[in-house]
């Protein structure tokens, strides 16, 4: 076991004392030959003497502790002798001396003599144990808040990852509202810079003159498409069409409707022909082809009408025209 007042020993045996401990060593000393010599003795001036001068040395005054701690120990001594060695001992008388220098002592010094002393620890090691110990103790109870702070933090998180999915909503929302408020100053920005690059474009024509050499002139005559001859070549164009269309479909029949073309295939006359026999199907196909035809021939006609009037001129104004060319007013 470790106590707090173990004194330092060197190695040969002997207590290693510095000028506190001096100091001390003097007082006990002095305390226990005050019980035994007259105050004028000279060991005794001697004695209070290097006290003095200790004193002087350390900065310290009269200690109450020190005094009490030696008035402890003294009584302690007491206690020990008395029950082995009887109370009219010599050793006994010689501490009950001593004790009643102390309480003297106690007495001159202040009345805090009644109260406990506070007793400093003395040995290294105990020092040393006792520092370790209070670091234990600070680590300690700064793992302890530290635990206490991360259950609360984990406290704090659950209670968020329960509140998600309520503000999941405001969340998509926001999002949303970011993205288009993005979009409007990606518009707004580009807009800006088109502005200032018209801008820039503005201020550097500022100084630019513009003169008009060759102004613009007025058509002597109204200018018109030449009906005619647009007239004329899509007349052309379209005989010139049908006439190509019918050539080629001649050409492109191989069908044989003539016994010439059997003779001209064959190099050999036929022995008879077999004379075509139209059915009611035929007839009726013949009488539609007809009347497709006529009707196409009016509505060529009735476009022809149409496009003179349209293109070249009204039908009325042609008419007065003609009767004015045949002298009919």
């Amino acid at each position: 076991t470790i106590k707090p007042n173990t004194p330092i020993m060197s190695v040969t045996g002997e207590r290693i004392l510095d000028s506190v401990e001096r100091l001390r060593s003097l007082r006990a000393q002095y305390a226990g030959a005050s019980g035994n010599l007259s105050p004028d003795h000279p060991d005794i001036l001697k004695m209070k003497q290097e006290i003095k001068a200790l004193e002087k040395e350390t900065g310290q005054a009269p200690e109450i502790e020190e005094v009490s701690k030696q008035l402890i120990d003294a009584k302690a001594s007491l206690a020990t002798a008395s029950k082995r060695l009887g109370s009219e001992h010599p050793d006994v008388v010689q501490a009950r001396r001593t004790i009643e220098a102390l309480e003297q002592e106690v007495r001159r010094l202040g009345p805090a003599a009644t109260r406990k002393p506070m007793l400093r620890p003395e040995n290294p090691a105990y020092i040393n144990l006792q520092a370790q110990l209070n670091a234990a103790t600070s680590s300690l109870d700064a793992l302890r808040s530290s635990r206490k702070a991360v259950k609360e933090r984990l406290m704090d998180y659950a209670a968020r990852l329960e509140r998600t999915p309520e503000m999941e909503p405001d969340y998509l929302f926001l999002t949303r509202d970011r993205d288009t408020s993005g979009q409007k100053y990606q518009d707004i920005r580009s807009r800006l810079l088109e502005a200032r690059v018209s801008e820039g474009l503005e201020v550097q024509r500022k100084g630019e003159r513009f003169s008009l050499i060759d102004p613009p002139s007025l058509p002597e005559k109204p200018d018109k498409p030449n009906r005619s001859a647009i007239m004329l070549l899509g007349f052309i164009l379209a005989l010139a069409g049908g006439i190509g269309s019918g050539a080629a479909a001649e050409a492109l029949d191989h069908s044989i409707r003539s016994p010439k073309q059997i003779a001209q295939l064959t190099h050999l006359l036929p022995l008879a022909v077999i004379p075509f026999m139209p059915n009611e199907q035929d007839l009726s196909r013949a009488v539609r082809r007809r009347l497709l035809l006529k009707g196409a021939g009016v509505g060529a006609f009735m476009a022809i009408f149409v496009l003179l009037h349209v293109f070249v001129m009204p039908l009325d104004v042609l008419w007065f025209a003609a009767l004015r060319r045949m002298g009919i007013d």
